[in-house]
Order: C-alpha cells, then sequence, then structure tokens
C-alpha cells in the first residue's frame, strides 16, 4: 500500500498542477440519471469522446426510459461502433438501467436522495452492471457522498507520477486515495485527476518492445548461426595434411 509521505506529496502535487483548469461543461449535470448515463460514457475513456456519445444519445432518443429499452448493440449503434470498451460498455449501460427500473418502476434516482451516504454508495454499487468508477462519480457528483472515482486509466496515470505503485490494485487505489483526498475536495479532485489522465504521454505497449527485442534476439541468433555455419563449411574444406611417410 503507497502510505509513504512522498506518495501524498505527489498526489497533492498532480492535483495542484491540474485543478486550475475549467471542467467541461455538459447538459443535464442535475439530473442524477444523465450523471449516470455520462459516467458510463466517461468511464476508461476521455471528456471530449464521452460529451459526443452523449450528445448522440440525447439527439437519438426521447429519454432514459427509452434507452433503458433499447438492445445493446443499438446503443453501440448511437455512440458509434468503436466507442472505446465496445458492446461490453452498451450491455452494461442497459442492465444498470434495467435494473434501476425494476426496483423503482422508473429511470429514476430520486428516491436514492432520500437515503444516507453511505447506503446512497451501497445502492449504486449494487446496481447490475455497474463498475466502481461509475458508482463513486454519481454518489460524489449528484449525492455529495465522500468517493473518488476511479479506473484503470488513472491508476496507469498514477503510477507513472509515482503515486502509486505498480502492485497496488484498482481497489487499494481507491482506498487510498479516499484516505488522502477530503470530503471537501473530492470533487475538484476528481476533476483535476481526470484532466490528468487526459492531457497524459501516450504509454509506450511492452508488448511491442517485447516484440521488436525478440525480433533483433531472433536476427541477432540468426547472424550468429550463420557465421558459426560458415566457418564450420570453411573448416570443413581445408585439406587435410598427410604425414610424409617415412623411408624403411
Amino acid at each position: 500500500m503507497p502510505t509513504a509521505e512522498k506518495n501524498a506529496t505527489k498526489l497533492n502535487a498532480l492535483v495542484k498542477k491540474y485543478a486550475s483548469a475549467d471542467p467541461p461543461e455538459w447538459p443535464d449535470q442535475d439530473d442524477p440519471v444523465a450523471v449516470l448515463v455520462f459516467s458510463f460514457l466517461l468511464w476508461e475513456t476521455t471528456s471530449e469522446k464521452a460529451l459526443i456519445a452523449y450528445r448522440h444519445i440525447r439527439s437519438s432518443v426521447v429519454d432514459f426510459n427509452e434507452l433503458r429499452v433499447c438492445m445493446a448493440d443499438e446503443i453501440q449503434d448511437i455512440i458509434g461502433v468503436r466507442y472505446p470498451g465496445g458492446i461490453d460498455r452498451c450491455h452494461r449501460l442497459r442492465a444498470t438501467l434495467r435494473d434501476l427500473y425494476s426496483r423503482e418502476h422508473a429511470v429514476t434516482l430520486e428516491a436514492v436522495s432520500t437515503l444516507g451516504k453511505r447506503d446512497v454508495r451501497k445502492y449504486l454499487d449494487s446496481l447490475e452492471g455497474i463498475v466502481p468508477f461509475i458508482a463513486s462519480r454519481v454518489a460524489l457528483l449528484s449525492f455529495d457522498a465522500h468517493a473518488i472515482p476511479v479506473d484503470e486509466q488513472l491508476r496507469a496515470r498514477l503510477i507513472d507520477e509515482g503515486v502509486i505503485e505498480e502492485a497496488v490494485d484498482l481497489a487499494e487505489t481507491i482506498s487510498w486515495l479516499e484516505r488522502q483526498i477530503k470530503a471537501t475536495e473530492a470533487r475538484q479532485a476528481h476533476m483535476a485527476l481526470q484532466r490528468a489522465v487526459e492531457t497524459a504521454p501516450k504509454r509506450r505497449s511492452r508488448s511491442k518492445t517485447t516484440k521488436k527485442t525478440s525480433k533483433s534476439s531472433k536476427s541477432a541468433a540468426n547472424a550468429s548461426g550463420k557465421k558459426t555455419s560458415r566457418k564450420k563449411t570453411a573448416s570443413s574444406k581445408r585439406p587435410t595434411r598427410k604425414k610424409a611417410a617415412g623411408k624403411t
């Protein structure tokens, strides 16, 4: 677990660096279901892509209840077949909206607002198809609960910045961040960390590097083999000196 003071210092520096920029504006920010849908679109991708996909949804369906009855492949057609996360994202969104409807008899989170903050988080976490990033984001932005949305792209950014070690998994990262960031600062921290993710330099693919190294090693091995083979061939062609026969 990243408990050292230097980790907290690096986290604070990262948040401070990106806290000054204005968060992206998008419609329906006061509607918890809209926040839920947008959070599904933002998970493991960028605000720019999420905003475009959200506008496509709003222009393609009458309301979120109509989105609920759409099949997963229909949702994928709306947001784009090349949208990050593919069909899995669409299946999850549909499952969550359907579960919400079966509990509330409508696509609404109005009843959740009457719950205590801990119960809000439990309710959101229990929705079918949802992931911690989405549940945390809705709890934070719509119900003012203490939560820090974390997905794998944020975890990777924190590793690159030396805030956490690579061995620290997603659940440990969430737990640690929620201890480091105060409830009153959580909203601003989330926006800053999301911007940190979206402005991060592209990570080099290890698999490509491995392949290149592997190819180089193979080429070197082949070259070495050819040299050895040539030496053997050359040595095999050398005439053998015959010993002079002795006189009797």
